[in-house]
């Protein structure tokens, strides 16, 4: 990934002189420190730190953002050395227990089968109380 300056970005020339840009975002809730991006905070990314230190143009170690790989974000790992959670973890969600709606539906066919069923069996009933008579 490449940082552009504000000046890079408006001289910025589409190839053929087109205007239509596409661009996809994604944002990753990786740990402060995860410079690997592997979900833990480990010796890993104390390499991929020190591998760019100093670098302006390679952001995976950059982890407070200032646009610069320094000892600021040696500290950020350093402080979250050993903490883990990133993408699909779940860390810090409440866990919430909700039916899926394929279960609502198992569940209102049953109830629809037990009621046609009852009802069949009253008629039967009432059937062999009249032919008793």
């Amino acid at each position: 990934m490449r940082n552009y300056t504000a000046a890079q970005y408006n001289a910025f020339v589409p190839v053929n002189g087109t205007n239509v840009v596409n661009m996809s975002i994604s944002v990753l809730n990786f740990k402060a420190g995860d410079y690997d991006f592997n979900g833990t905070v480990n010796a890993a990314d104390y390499t991929v730190w020190r591998n760019n230190l100093g670098s302006t143009t390679n952001a995976a170690a950059d982890g407070d953002g200032n646009g610069k790989v320094d000892a600021a974000d040696y500290v950020l790992w350093r402080k979250t050395l050993g903490q883990s959670g990133g993408p699909g973890s779940g860390a810090g969600l409440d866990s919430v227990v909700a039916p899926e709606p394929a279960s609502i539906l198992i569940l209102g066919f049953g109830l629809f089968l037990i009621a046609v069923s009852l009802r069949k069996c009253r008629e039967c009933f009432a059937v062999t109380q009249r032919s008793s008579q």
